[in-house]
């Protein structure tokens, strides 16, 4: 706190010190946003906060006699000298009225004398930032030469001031500075002729005995305006009724609550190299783009993507959801026969194979699309929904005590669905990869109340030796050993299963697992059926 004191007390010694009213107001609103940077950054607690303050306003209480060297007191013998003066002026107005009138005669101004009334520029305000090569502030107190120039690559300046020694510049907290050229510093002012002629003119500013800094910086004159530092009558600013302007970072500041621009005829564009909306406030940051009624929001050209930096495609949308999806489409318009929610067109013919409405792919990431496990295309005029699954599958409650694993037959029991015995009628094999599913149930695939069973198709079955090897066409019926698995049918009885469809690779086979309690030598295995239950 012993060193915000310090500042704060330089900031007050700047302001007691300003030598017109816009130095003073300037360095006021100046010491003012210091105080709030302190506040936002946690510098100070609102306690110290307001006693600052109040050091600051009682300072702007002073502000009609800032300029006063001291108080000036009045004693009666003043008041009696003023009195004194006032009825002098009076009797002498009086009688330069009295001579006009008697001698008929009429004043009128010759243009140099209404040309004396214009007031001529001979100053210029300029405010600018001290930065170290790493960016950060110049706070210190240093030496500035300024020289000015009618262009910017002019050798040979046709003026120059300084403010020098105790009268060197001190920036703020945040290395901004101001001066009015012409006036302050005692310097000389700046010749009229060359700010009345020239509409704009460049600074040169050089610090102790440093170089001339590079690019020089370009002044607008305001020529028509008696003040340079006024336009139209309005103060360079960032608030109403102000006059906008590009700082040092070549940012339009508006400090209003709620600022717009308004168009009132043509089309209102915003060209450039490339162009950002971004808002700074994560609660009501929100952008909105409205336009009026039965108007249209086009995007000619080009590639829109949400969530990434670089779109592949006329609409690219990349996000990190767990828990829900990135995109929705709803039409909450009451039901009606010619409703929908979304129409997707090709320009192929309807004679295509090979195009794709919709395409389907896992293992995405940020940069690639992933690989391609699905799709809906179109086929001879109709729509094909293509899929690396191979069979139609539903879910089917199951209550029993065995483990089922992909690969099982599975039959039906008194009690409900089971592993296939030679007893039982078969209803399906337990499926891993199906291509479509029914029977979804909430939560189904999330706990093993459920179970998803392949009912046509093709899928691997889990099967036995039991019955000797199996090779493509073979029948597949129940084991005899293993509930649940399948084996050779030889006999050609009920009870089959489907009809092995690929060569098997007995090198494949192992032993079958000891939980099985299946007898030493025999193998088990997988092979790929197409189910076609008897």
């Amino acid at each position: 706190m012993k060193l915000v004191n310090s500042l704060f007390q330089k900031h007050l010694d700047l302001i007691s010190k300003s030598t017109s009213i816009e130095i003073f107001e300037k360095r006021f609103i100046d010491a003012d946003k210091w105080l709030l940077w302190l506040k936002k950054n946690s510098k100070v607690t609102s306690k110290e906060l307001n006693l600052l303050r109040l050091k600051l306003d009682n300072l702007s209480y002073s502000h009609d006699h800032f300029l006063a060297p001291s108080r000036i007191t009045v004693d009666r013998r003043s008041i009696l000298f003023i009195f004194f003066i006032v009825i002098v002026l009076f009797v002498f107005i009086l009688f330069a009225l009295f001579t006009i009138i008697t001698t008929n005669r009429s004043f009128y101004p010759n243009q140099s004398t209404l040309n004396s009334g214009v007031q001529k520029i001979s100053s210029l305000f300029f405010e600018g930032t001290f930065t170290n090569a790493d960016g950060s502030p110049v706070t210190t107190r240093s030496d500035l030469y300024f020289s000015l120039y009618l262009g910017e690559g002019d050798i040979e300046p046709f003026y120059i001031g300084s403010c020098v020694g105790e009268s060197a510049l001190t920036p703020d907290f945040d290395g901004t500075f101001s001066v009015l050229l012409g006036e302050d510093c005692n310097m000389k002012p700046i010749p009229s002729e060359e700010l009345s002629q020239n509409s704009s003119i460049w600074l040169g500013v050089r610090v102790s005995n440093d170089p001339e800094i590079k690019p020089r910086k370009r002044l607008f004159t305001s020529v028509g305006d008696t003040d340079a530092r006024s336009l139209s009558g309005l103060e360079r600013g960032t608030t109403n009724s102000s006059v906008l302007f590009l700082d040092d970072n070549g940012e339009l500041v508006l400090d209003s609550k709620s600022p717009s621009i308004n168009s009132t005829d043509g089309i209102f564009s915003i060209k450039g190299k490339g162009l950002m909306l971004e808002t700074t406030d994560s609660t009501t940051g929100t952008i909105f783009i409205q336009p009026a009624g039965g108007a249209n929001t086009i995007i000619s050209s080009g590639n829109m993507g949400v969530g990434t930096f670089d779109p592949k495609n006329k609409l690219s949308v990349v996000g990190a959801e767990p828990y829900s999806s990135i995109a929705s489409f709803r039409n909450i318009a009451p039901s009606s026969e010619e409703s929908s929610v979304l129409e997707l067109g090709i320009g192929e013919s309807i004679e295509n194979k090979n195009s794709t409405f919709v395409n389907f792919y896992s293992g995405a990431s940020q940069l690639e699309r992933g690989v391609k496990v699905g799709s809906i295309s179109l086929n001879n005029g109709r729509v094909a929904y293509v899929t690396t699954g191979a069979d139609f599958a539903e879910y089917f409650k199951y209550d029993g005590d065995i483990d089922l694993e992909p690969g099982m037959i599975i039959g039906i029991s008194p009690d409900g669905i089971a592993p296939a015995d030679i007893e039982m009628p078969i209803i399906g094999v337990v499926s891993a990869t199906p291509g479509f599913i029914g029977n979804v149930q909430p939560l189904a695939i999330y706990n093993n109340t459920y179970i998803l069973i392949g009912l046509v198709g093709q899928v691997d079955v889990l099967v036995t030796t039991e019955n000797g090897e199996i090779e493509v066409g073979d029948k597949i019926g129940i084991s005899d050993i293993i509930q649940g698995f399948g084996a050779k049918n030889n006999n050609n009885s009920d009870g089959i299963a489907g009809i092995v469809i690929e060569n098997n690779n007995l090198k494949s086979f192992k032993a079958c697992p000891k939980a099985h309690n299946a007898p030493h030598g025999l193998l088990c295995g997988k092979v790929k059926m197409l189910i076609r239950i008897d």
